[in-house]
């Protein structure tokens, strides 16, 4: 069994996936006449075989039997595998279908299509990372596929910070890489981010990374390569050296660690409103600059007027609950309000930075009541 194991993920790896198909099948036929356990424990093995066939291939008839058998088989399968693993296969078939209606239905979607098609990976995708167990390295992976799901609900900005936070712990995993440079590429494309040397810079770097850990698999490789050399043809085209993508590299960390400590605080914390701050830590994340207008262009009406007073305000707030959060876990300048409390012996901690950090949430929970009068005005 473990031969053709083998040989079926090798079938995977080179795109073989109708002489795969007909082996996990097959796999499934020598389960017959095993006792109980025996047959719950090797189908739990290629009915994730087959989901990872369902997904590359993009079949649905294989993501829908994945999805069959581990959600009729739920308690069986948790005696087995960690509640992580299950929320994750079961995230990944989902996925999979959602990747499949994607194919077909590019783009931003609407609130309806993500609440009914899209939701749903993501709610299990946070189930599995919410259940891993300490030290496991599938939080890496759980983190990229759920990056990659919230970018087909249109949270994007939210699934660069996931695959960010995986690059920190393994600056040379593969599919963060990758993940991260496709998302890149399309908030240059929905997004007032732009088309910077930084940003493709960092595209050309990911894939370059990616690519020299030699551990894509020749299926996906030459795709892998296409976009390499897509990303250094735009680089050409904004008149940027290839061999000084390093250099670019080196020169956005050398103005990162110019910046105060706070700044450095908000950047590495993703609390910036900076869309370049989004992928750069240069310099021209140095002051929060977002807005609703493109500068030099006019437009017609008070709305844009209205909406940019508005987050004026929203960004005023923002900034008094960062600063806020950062002085509640900061040891700088101890603060003290003359105040004694009663011991009530409950454990209550009460003191300047509890307080802080209490406004500081306090004031974000404000800021959301200010979306809807936002969100009327964009009606108008």
């Amino acid at each position: 069994m473990q031969l053709l194991l083998n040989a079926v993920t090798r079938m995977l790896d080179v795109g073989q996936f109708e002489e795969a198909r007909a082996n996990v099948y097959k796999a499934f036929e020598l389960t017959e006449g095993q006792d109980a356990e025996t047959q719950i424990l090797i189908k739990i093995q290629w009915y994730g075989l087959l989901i990872d066939l369902g997904n590359e291939s993009k079949n649905k008839q294989d993501l829908l039997d994945g999805i069959d058998f581990l959600e009729k088989n739920e308690s069986d399968i948790k005696k087995y595998i960690t509640p992580a693993s299950y929320y994750y296969n079961l995230a990944n078939a989902k996925d999979g279908l959602c990747q499949i209606y994607y194919q077909s239905n590019p783009g931003v979607q609407s609130l309806k299509i993500v609440k009914e098609i899209f939701q749903d990976p993501v709610r299990l995708y946070w189930m599995a990372y919410n259940k891993i167990e300490s030290g496991d390295d599938l939080i890496k992976q759980i983190s990229v596929n759920l990056a990659n799901a919230l970018v087909r609900t249109g949270r994007l900005v939210e699934a660069i910070q996931f695959l960010d936070i995986v690059l920190k712990q393994d600056e040379i995993f593969p599919q963060a890489l990758i993940s991260r440079a496709n998302q890149l590429d399309w908030l240059s494309q929905v997004s007032n981010a732009g088309y910077t040397t930084a940003l493709y810079a960092q595209i050309y770097s990911n894939y370059d990374t990616a690519i020299k850990t030699n551990k894509i698999s020749p299926f996906f490789l030459s795709r892998i390569v296409a976009l390499k050399n897509n990303t250094a043809y735009t680089l050409m085209q904004l008149k940027f050296e290839i061999g000084k993508v390093g250099q670019e590299i080196e020169e956005t960390e050398t103005e990162y660690q110019a910046h105060t400590p706070f700044r450095k605080f908000c950047i590495d914390k993703f609390l910036t409103l900076n869309e370049h701050g989004i992928y750069c830590r240069c310099v021209a994340n140095e002051k929060d600059n977002l807005q609703i207008g493109v500068p030099n262009a006019r437009f017609p009406g008070n709305t844009i007027a209205k909406l940019e007073l508005l987050l004026n305000r929203i960004k005023s707030e923002y900034a008094y609950s960062r600063w806020s959060y950062y002085q509640s876990i900061s040891k700088v300048g101890e603060i003290d309000f003359d105040t004694k409390y009663t011991n009530l012996m409950e454990g209550e901690i009460i003191n300047p930075h509890s307080e802080m950090l209490r406004t500081s949430f306090r004031i974000c929970y404000g800021i959301l009541d200010k979306m809807y009068p936002a969100y009327q005005l964009h009606l108008c």
